[in-house]
């Protein structure tokens, strides 16, 4: 059964405590700060914290929505849709949280979690346009995770200048022969160790990496548990201009990463919503077993099909 635990925000002073909640089944536990950016704040696992916790950084942490690509809005993303408060409902026992509609952007989010099982998260995304025009986006997930993992996805070519031209050469990385210890060439995937001290991609002097996922999934494993996110898979010439299906960002400064990944680039009329669904996985990854790339994928696919045929 879904428990639920709401906790209202009281006054101390001239200042207001953040609106949260918790919603559990089993194992799993997920806090939600609705007053910013109704992100997900935490994911615990049997007590065991997953995400960048909020103690860390007030506001680079937990795992956020924003509309892609990057260059249509610079920096910071839009205000209402990553740091305003939202809306909170419940509807036939889904949490819902609805963003407030804000001057800089003519998109309205809202975000439904269901909890579907023991080691199964499913978001659903919807990005209304409430502005006049028709209007130009992608899906964005930035999830932000503690350094000391790896870093692993199935790889179809990681983003050439001659794919995006415009790409910033000083931010991002695109030369996967500068990194051949990072590319397992007969299971075909990313694989990459990120240690607590890392500043940028090993072995290169770049904070950013775009690739293209050829399977629709990038887990991230450490200490014993592995974060599958699980996504449509979209070509390169489908994504949003400038950008990769999965992103790595390593912050030079902080103590966390960004495992992203953007959806199919696409005209959504006035009035008109675009629906994106992403499932994240939980998974004991056996210490016996070995770290080899090949029984880490094999146990990855394996499990997720298990777990999805419920």
């Amino acid at each position: 059964m879904l428990h639920l635990i709401l906790f209202i925000g009281v006054f101390f002073g001239a200042s207001k405590e953040p609106q949260r909640k918790t919603i559990t089944h089993g194992k799993i536990r997920i806090h939600l700060n609705v007053d910013l950016g109704g992100r997900i704040d935490q994911i615990c696992y049997n007590e065991q914290p997953l995400l960048f916790p909020a103690k860390e950084h007030p506001e680079y942490n937990g795992s956020v929505w924003w509309p892609s690509p990057q260059k249509d809005w610079h920096w910071p993303p839009p205000t209402s849709i990553d740091k305003n408060p939202y809306k909170l409902t419940r509807e036939n026992g889904l949490i819902q949280l609805r963003s407030i509609p804000g001057p800089e952007s003519d998109l309205q989010l809202k975000k439904t979690i269901q909890l579907l099982n023991d080691h199964q998260i499913r978001l659903i995304y919807e990005a209304t346009n409430i502005g006049k025009l028709p209007k130009k986006f992608g899906h964005w997930e930035v999830t932000r995770l503690p350094k000391g993992g790896r870093v692993i996805f199935p790889v179809g070519e990681l983003l050439a200048k001659k794919e995006h031209p415009k790409l910033r050469s000083s931010l991002f990385f695109n030369d996967p022969d500068l990194i051949p210890s990072c590319i397992n060439k007969n299971e075909k995937c990313f694989n990459i160790e990120i240690s607590e001290k890392t500043a940028c991609i090993p072995q290169t002097d770049k904070y950013k990496l775009l690739a293209d996922a050829s399977e629709g999934w990038a887990a991230y494993l450490k200490d014993g548990l592995l974060l599958v996110k699980r996504f449509k898979d979209t070509p390169i010439a489908e994504l949003p201009p400038e950008q990769g299906e999965v992103e790595l960002f390593v912050n030079p400064s902080l103590n966390f990463i960004e495992l992203e990944q953007h959806g199919q680039y696409q005209k959504v009329l006035p009035d008109h919503t675009s629906i994106w669904v992403v499932d994240w996985y939980i998974l004991e990854y056996p210490s016996a077993l070995s770290q080899d790339v090949k029984a880490i994928k094999e146990f990855i696919n394996n499990n997720i099909h298990l777990i999805s045929s419920y």
